[in-house]
C-alpha cells in the first residue's frame, strides 16, 4: 500500500521536466536582467579593486619617498659632523701657520689649509645636493599624496556604486526566488485541488495499475479501484461510482507520476 502524501506531490512537481521548462520560460527575462546587473556589479568591482590597488601603490611610493628623505637627512647630519671636524682642523692649521716662521713649513701648512678648505667645500656641496634631493622627494611625495587622496575619494564613490549594484543583484535574486516559489506554490495548489483523490485514498501500486474487484474493495476499504467505474472511499465499506471528472483527474495523476 502507498499513500499520496504532500511531500510526494511536491517531489512529482519538482521532478516534472515540462514544469521545469515552463518555469524556465517564465524566469528567462528575469534571469537576463539579473545577469546584466551581475555583470555591471563585476565591472564596478573591478574598478573598485583597481582604485584600491592605486591607493596601495601610492602608499608604498609615499613610504619610499619618506624613507629617502629620512636617509638624506641622516647623510646631511653625518657630513655636518665631518664639516665640524674639518673646520676644527682648519682652525688649528691656520693657527699653526700664523705661529710658524719657517718658509718650508709654512708652505706645507698652507697646502694642508687649502686641502681642508676644499674638503669643506665638497662636503657643503654634497649637502646642497642632498637638500636638492630632499626637495625633489618632497615634491614627489606631495604629488603622490594628492593622487592617493583623489583615489581614496574615488574608491568611496565607487564602493557606493558597487553597494547599489550589489543590492540590485540581490533584489533580482529575491525576485527570482519569489517567482519560482510562487510558480511551484500555484502549481501545487492546482494539482492538489485536481488530485485530492491521491491524497485522501490509499491505493495498491499505482505504477502496476492493479485492479480490485468490488468485493475486494469492500474488504479493503483503504484501497482504490482502478477501473473505469468504481472507487473505494471512506467511510469503510462504502463503494461509489467514479464521476467523469474524477476519472479524468485520476488519469492526469497517473500521467504525472509516470
Amino acid at each position: 500500500m502507498i499513500r499520496m502524501q504532500t511531500e510526494q506531490l511536491w517531489d512529482m512537481i519538482y521532478q516534472d521536466k515540462k514544469l521545469k521548462q515552463k518555469l524556465e520560460e517564465q524566469l528567462k527575462e528575469i534571469k537576463a536582467k539579473r545577469e546584466r546587473c551581475y555583470q555591471l556589479f563585476l565591472e564596478q568591482l573591478e574598478i573598485v579593486q583597481k582604485l584600491r590597488e592605486q591607493v596601495e601603490i601610492s602608499a608604498k611610493k609615499i613610504k619610499r619617498y619618506e624613507d629617502n628623505i629620512t636617509k638624506f637627512h641622516q647623510q646631511i647630519s653625518m657630513i655636518e659632523i665631518r664639516i665640524i671636524l674639518a673646520e676644527n682642523k682648519l682652525k688649528k692649521l691656520k693657527k699653526d701657520y700664523q705661529n710658524c716662521s719657517d718658509k718650508k713649513e709654512q708652505a706645507e701648512l698652507l697646502y694642508k689649509i687649502h686641502e681642508v678648505e676644499d674638503k669643506i667645500r665638497n662636503y657643503q656641496s654634497s649637502q646642497d645636493d642632498l637638500r636638492d634631493k630632499i626637495l625633489d622627494e618632497e615634491k614627489k611625495k606631495a604629488r603622490e599624496t594628492a593622487k592617493k587622496k583623489t583615489n581614496k575619494e574615488r574608491v568611496l564613490e565607487s564602493e557606493h556604486i558597487l553597494d547599489t549594484r550589489k543590492r540590485n543583484v540581490v533584489e533580482w535574486d529575491v525576485e527570482l526566488e519569489t517567482k519560482q516559489n510562487l510558480f511551484y506554490h500555484q502549481t501545487f495548489e492546482a494539482l492538489n485541488e485536481d488530485h485530492k483523490l491521491l491524497q485522501e485514498f490509499v491505493a495498491r501500486n499505482i505504477e502496476d495499475k492493479k485492479r480490485l474487484t468490488k468485493p475486494e474493495a469492500k474488504k479493503n476499504t483503504d484501497a482504490v479501484i482502478f477501473d473505469d467505474e468504481t472507487i473505494s472511499i471512506d467511510p469503510p465499506g462504502k463503494v461509489r461510482r467514479l464521476t467523469k471528472e474524477e476519472k479524468e483527474k485520476l488519469h492526469q495523476v497517473e500521467e504525472l507520476q509516470l
